[in-house]
């Protein structure tokens, strides 16, 4: 959802007759509040774990659709650029941390892999969603559609034992195989 925003920003921006100078000092403006909100992120992470820091992005997210969707004047557009900036740098930070964390060493060039299919298909499918939607109920009904991504993303996250992620991802594939044999013959038994 968050990609998809950040193609569509200024062009909302644009359609709602916001002059060329305005756009480039928001978008300069989110290039200088991501280093800002990343530093910021390490601080909340300090306070906070990464699977709460990643649900907070998805709220501001989810905030940063609604504002572009309803944005009519300058105050708005720069407000979803502060919320906009803050999720994305956020979400980048703490996916990275997260898949990290719950790869086992010996996986690693499979979750690189997989990471890249996921941003590919993403990078398709919100777009798709953003582009149907409007085409069928409007030009600001694709808002929607990423807003039901983002609920998604969030009802994925909550649902995760991230507690047993960290324990397999620190075993290695033989202690993995052994845990794996001794369900099997405990189930059996």
């Amino acid at each position: 959802a968050t990609s998809t925003l950040h193609a569509v920003y200024l062009v909302y921006a644009a359609q709602i007759g916001l002059p060329v100078t305005k756009l480039v000092l928001g978008a300069v403006m989110m290039r200088v509040v991501s280093a800002i909100s990343s530093l910021m992120w390490l601080g909340v992470s300090a306070l906070m774990d990464p699977r709460s820091c990643f649900i907070g992005c998805i709220f501001s997210t989810m905030i940063a659709i609604v504002l572009c969707a309803w944005m009519d004047n300058i105050v708005d557009f720069y407000l979803m650029v502060l919320f906009m900036t803050i999720a994305s740098s956020g979400t980048f930070i703490f996916a990275k941390v997260l898949m990290g964390s719950l790869t086992p060493k010996d996986k690693a060039s499979h979750t690189f892999g997989f990471m890249g299919m996921v941003n590919r298909v993403a990078g398709f499918i919100g777009p798709f969603a953003f582009t149907i939607l409007s085409i069928l109920y409007g030009p600001r009904s694709g808002f929607i559609g990423l807003l039901l991504m983002a609920l998604a993303g969030l009802g994925v996250l909550t649902t995760v034992d991230f507690e047993e992620g960290y324990k397999l991802a620190s075993m290695t594939m033989n202690e993995y195989e052994d845990m794996d044999q001794t369900e099997k013959a405990r189930k059996e038994g």
